[in-house]
């Protein structure tokens, strides 16, 4: 998730596009991540302006332990593969 969200910025960066405008993300589901992971200091720069919604995006989810996208993956093949 970290490197799909890294990308987009980089390809906004590349391209010179305005991030907020061509990749916005919502605010429920940067609500979402903060629910998960507590940067509220983080939600608040980007309500402020200074930083981007796809930069919070890539930021909070680099800084999620290996050990963290492990069991989501692990339940995504679960729910999908050995639910059927």
């Amino acid at each position: 998730m970290a490197y799909l969200y890294g990308r987009l910025e980089v390809d906004a960066d590349d391209r010179g596009l305005e991030k907020d405008r061509f990749y916005f993300i919502g605010d429920h589901v940067l609500e979402h991540f903060v629910a998960k992971q507590r940067y509220e200091w983080f939600y608040r720069a980007v309500q402020e302006g200074e930083i981007s919604r796809i930069h919070f995006a890539h930021a909070i989810w680099w800084s999620m332990p290996e050990n963290f996208y492990q069991v989501v993956y692990a339940e995504i093949v679960r729910v999908h593969f050995y639910n059927g």
